[in-house]
């Protein structure tokens, strides 16, 4: 009969070493964790869309510069190698009869765009249109570029960019949410008719509409931003009714000026 020592050494052997394998592999499972932890996958998604925040800014825009040469001003340049521009030799085949097969192919040859092939910054338009080269910087006066007055880019006066006064972009409308700008105020309203096709089909819902509201109170330029029917006459209706609205006008310093508010007009069946 075996010793009980000699039995018992085998069993604490066997049972040190799973012990010490199940040590180890907790080890390794937590350094695996905490690593992906402390690395995140980056996102390199490019956004989609772009959001203008309302804040502490002009609410309507415009701008415009020159040389007070007669040419149009010249398109704006910086410097770069765009990829469009930069041809890219394609490998070849090794096997002679492919290359020979390839070469019976007629090839596109589009010219490309220097869109990014400056090779230093030019004053200019941004969106001049493409045309010789030229010293011009436009028509207007300011020493930038552009067919307007002042130290923007396009045919407005001012700062910013694009038609229309000011220091930012747009036209002669503000927006909400410039220092001093208040809203209009609602006078009287209108509430929009049915046509008798869309009754007939029973739609109802809601339409919404950008208006601007004119220095003098009524409705100007009127825009669907989200439509209801465009097949039984719904959005024209909503539109005309918005139009007989009339308002307080909005104030800039206490001065009334175009300002753009949202109208949501609903039809509903009773």
């Amino acid at each position: 009969m075996e010793p009980p020592r000699q039995r018992i050494a085998p069993a604490a052997m066997a049972s040190a070493a799973s012990h010490f394998a199940a040590v180890m592999i907790a080890v390794v499972l937590a350094r695996a964790t905490t690593t992906s932890r402390a690395n995140p996958a980056a996102s390199h998604e490019p956004a989609d869309k772009i959001m203008w925040l309302s804040g502490q800014r002009a609410g309507r825009g415009g701008g415009g510069s020159g040389d007070h040469t007669p040419q149009p001003p010249r398109r704006a340049e910086m410097p770069g190698t765009d990829a469009i521009t930069v041809p890219v030799e394609t490998k070849r085949s090794l096997d002679a009869a492919v290359d020979r097969e390839l070469d019976q192919v007629q090839h596109v040859n589009i010219p490309a765009i220097p869109t990014a092939a400056g090779v230093e910054s030019i004053i200019g338009a941004l969106e001049a249109p493409l045309a010789p080269a030229s010293l011009s910087l436009g028509p207007g006066r300011g020493g930038a570029a552009g067919a307007g007055n002042g130290t923007g880019d396009g045919p407005g006066d001012g700062s910013g960019y694009g038609p229309g006064r000011g220091g930012n972009t747009g036209g002669d409308v503000f927006q909400p949410g410039g220092p001093g700008i208040t809203l209009p105020h609602v006078i009287s309203e209108v509430k929009p008719q049915y046509t008798a096709d869309a009754m007939r089909a029973r739609v109802q819902g809601m339409v919404l509409l950008a208006c601007v509201v004119r220095a003098d109170g009524t409705v100007g330029q009127v825009r669907v931003i989200r439509s209801l029917d465009r097949t039984f006459g719904l959005d024209e209706r909503a539109i005309a009714a918005a139009k007989l609205w009339r308002f307080a006008p909005g104030t800039r310093m206490g001065v009334a000026v175009p300002v753009q508010v949202t109208i949501e007009l609903t039809f509903t069946i009773r």
